[in-house]
């Protein structure tokens, strides 16, 4: 994940005897132990005098693992160390679900389906049933999404299959999370202020009330459809073409907010295309 990293929020920080800085890290990962150093200097710093332990998490298998210490020799003199820093590794696929359930921290919850056994159906539905509730919406999307990436890696496809059924009786929760929504965010504001504008030109003809009625219907249209496009364009630019031919003839709001997610939980190109090419 690019950078993916993770500051301990303040309700994590209440449970613990001292701060944690997380740091994520999917396949790729741009940034360096020189960000966890910043990264732990500004904790200190803000939660003085608690004690700060950095930790980087990888979430799947990673070639590209640096170990610790980070040292940095003294200026003109490489045999003395000016800092010497360490901080922790942890790799998810070495760790089994208990590990994660002992720490009896609702935010590891989402990170059950990366680890060792945590791929089985029945350890899924128990992370869904102890992030039920709205308190819980965003870390459920979580696990939704780390879920559906654990089964695609593993190809257990009758999983993946079982676990769209799960997300469909689960689909008007996950909505909610403010996760879904920034996704939708964007795209909606730009169509919004679009469609207000045609709006008040028509309602200039027609009738005031009229047309800031169409105005606020277009803009909701077009910020679905540029949400739809931007989750594609995102992450491969090459499909522009395709997703703006294909999502801009939809006008059905219902049929744009569940496109949307099925653009966000597909994990390759050829997914993504498959989706726009059965529209």
């Amino acid at each position: 994940m690019a950078d993916g990293s993770a500051l301990v929020n303040s309700h994590l920080l209440s449970r613990l005897q001292g701060a944690e800085a997380f740091g994520f890290r999917g396949k790729v990962w741009t940034t360096k132990p020189e960000r966890l150093l910043m990264y732990n200097v500004l904790l200190s710093q803000q939660y003085y005098p608690l004690h700060v332990r950095s930790e980087v998490i990888y979430l799947t298998k990673n070639d590209q693992i640096d170990q610790p210490p980070l040292c940095w020799p003294m200026p003109d003199e490489c045999n003395k160390e000016m800092l010497r820093f360490n901080y922790g590794n942890t790799e998810m696929w070495k760790k089994f679900p208990d590990d994660l359930l002992r720490l009896e921290h609702m935010e590891l919850l989402p990170m059950l389906p990366l680890t060792q056994g945590g791929m089985e159906r029945d350890v899924v539905e128990m992370m869904f049933a102890r992030l039920a509730g709205e308190r819980y919406h965003q870390l459920a999307t979580i696990g939704f999404l780390f879920a559906a990436l654990a089964f695609r890696r593993a190809r257990r496809y009758s999983d993946q299959e079982w676990l769209e059924r799960r997300y469909n009786h689960m689909h008007d929760i996950l909505r909610e999370s403010p996760a879904y929504q920034w996704i939708l965010d964007e795209g909606k504001e730009e169509g919004r202020a679009e469609g207000l504008q045609q709006g008040l030109q028509q309602g200039l003809q027609q009738g005031l009330q009229q047309g800031l009625q169409q105005g606020l219907q277009q803009g909701s249209q077009k910020g679905m459809q540029q949400a739809a496009i931007s989750v594609v364009v995102a992450r491969f630019p090459e499909l522009e073409m395709l997703a703006k031919a294909k999502i801009l003839a939809l006008d059905d709001l219902e049929h744009l907010q569940h496109l949307i997610i099925d653009l966000s939980i597909s994990h390759s190109q050829e997914e993504i295309e498959r989706v726009l090419r059965s529209l």
